[in-house]
Formats: C-alpha cells, structure tokens, sequence
C-alpha cells in the first residue's frame, strides 16, 4: 500500500508536488528512473530467498492429501534419492 501511494505520487504529473513537498519536475523524473533498479534489486532478493527457502523447508510435508495438497522442501522430500 505505501508503495502504491509513493508510485502515485511519483508518477502523477499534475503538479510539481510530491506529497505535501514542492519538488521540481526533473527531480521527480529522476527518482523515476532510480527507483527502477532499487525495486529490482528488492525484488529479485526477495525471490531468491525465497526459492532458497522453498528448496529446505519445511523439512516434514505441511499440507493435506500427501503428496498432493501441500509443501515439503524440495531437499527433504529427495534426502533418500541423495
């Protein structure tokens, strides 16, 4: 939510205003295009952790209906295979 209204603020090009700060245009259009890779680098973090997370845990299947409905790391799930 705040990220959507910070984006709505940058992006809305009405007024020389981000939120109640007077800011000149080419500021705004700058934040613009540095805030591009920071949300990248945020997000591709967020997603290798959590395929790291999803490759070790949970060690025990969490779930209904074994081996259909549910999550069991990928590891564990093949310990005996390794």
């Amino acid at each position: 939510v705040v990220s959507l209204a910070i984006a709505y603020s940058v992006w809305d090009d009405r007024d020389d205003h981000v939120w109640f700060l007077r800011c000149q245009s080419k500021w705004k259009n700058l934040f613009k295009y540095v805030s591009i890779p920071l949300v990248s680098i945020i997000f591709t973090w967020w997603h290798v952790w959590l395929g790291i997370q999803m490759c070790f845990y949970p060690v025990n299947f969490v779930g209904c209906c074994e081996p259909y409905l549910g999550w069991q790391g990928i590891v564990p799930r093949r310990a005996h295979i390794m």
